[in-house]
């Protein structure tokens, strides 16, 4: 009874030290962090449609920005689900395009083992107007009492923490991520804008 014991106990260890391994190569295999998703992509609204349209298995708890490797989970999901749920064109040519983005992240979920480095995501170049005369409209109001004093921006003045000029504006952006060993992901969001108000602009 006691060899038996003592066997089992063996196997039991083995067992364990065994699942360990597995479980240490499968994360070595995949970086620990992944970059944020900028909350200015369009990507935020395929995720939106896929929850929505029920082909997401867990929800997008609303709490931006997600990472690569979120969006990439949400992208297996979707992709799993539409084998026995028939997924609109439109909206599969947007996963498409989504896993395209995080391939790396798709691959290391399917149990490849892949290594996202740092390098140049996109560029875009784009012009945006703004229609006002003036970015800032003032109130003011006199009574016995008190004196009201008011402002508003025109929309679209100030969108994504970024300051649009009046009439035209022209934009150059980029996104630079990706890893630095196991532990680091690193996202850079160039952006160079001129309009009349602000001439040039530079930020990151």
């Amino acid at each position: 009874m006691m060899k038996w014991s003592l066997m089992t106990m063996k196997t039991t260890l083995m067992s364990a030290v065994l699942l360990s391994l597995g479980m240490t190569a499968s994360v070595l295999a995949a970086p620990a962090t992944t970059a944020n998703v900028s909350v200015d992509s369009p990507y935020y609204g395929y995720i939106e449609k896929l929850s929505a349209m029920g082909y997401l298995d867990t929800m997008p708890n609303g709490a931006k920005p997600y990472s690569r490797m979120q969006m990439a989970q949400w992208v297996v999901q979707a992709q799993d689900k539409a084998q026995t749920k028939p997924m609109p064109k439109y909206l599969a040519d947007q996963v498409d395009a989504l896993a395209q983005y995080v391939a790396p992240e798709v691959a290391t979920l399917r149990g490849e083992k892949t290594y996202d480095p740092l390098k140049l995501r996109s560029v875009s170049l784009t012009a945006a107007a703004q229609i006002s005369d003036t970015p800032r409209h003032s109130y003011s109001h006199i009574d016995r009492s008190h004196t009201t004093n008011a402002g508003w921006q025109t929309f679209g003045a100030n969108r994504n923490g970024y300051k649009y000029g009046r009439d035209g504006n022209g934009i150059l952006e980029a996104e630079i991520s990706g890893n630095i060993g196991h532990e680091t992901a690193i996202a850079l969001r160039p952006r160079f804008s001129y309009d009349k108000d602000n001439d040039f602009s530079a930020s990151l």
